[in-house]
């Protein structure tokens, strides 16, 4: 078990203190290479993020022309990205109300075909059953004729 989790946060013991594992092997695998390659990871960019800062503060100091040029190119960069950030964000939102508003209006539309052949289904069961009545009718009406002949 990882240091940071407790045996009652992994799931392993119910209220009663009954010990009740309800997360596989598997599940606590994932979870610790989870935190382990995230801690890596971290560590990575930390070092090579420092390295980076040392590079640059050579060039500053070898190539001050340079790095201002380097400098003002990254704050134009930068600008250019606060615009378009939320432009992006803000035409994936509009794309996926496109997509849910195709869906809905698609849905609308089967579900309009499936009532319209339901009401079909009714009608031809209700015509049916007109008719059976008018064949009853007759039949009734034939009968009583018998009965008054005879």
């Amino acid at each position: 078990l990882p240091a940071k989790m407790s045996s009652s946060q992994l799931g392993l013991t119910s209220s009663a203190g009954v010990c009740i594992p309800s997360y596989s092997l598997f599940d606590v695998a994932a979870t610790n290479s989870y935190h382990a390659l995230l801690s890596l990871l971290k560590s990575m960019i930390k070092g090579k993020l420092l390295n980076q800062v040392y590079k640059e503060m050579q060039r500053a100091l070898f190539n001050p022309f340079k790095f201002h040029a380097r400098v003002q190119k990254a704050l134009v960069i930068l600008k250019w990205a606060k615009f378009i950030g939320p432009l992006v964000g803000t035409c994936n939102k509009f794309r996926g109300n496109l997509l849910d508003m195709a869906r809905k209006r698609r849905q609308h539309h089967v579900s309009k075909a499936a009532l319209k052949r339901w009401y079909d289904v009714i009608d031809a069961l209700s015509k049916k059953s007109k008719s059976e009545q008018a064949v009853v009718q007759l039949q009734k009406a034939f009968r009583e004729r018998q009965v008054e002949k005879t």
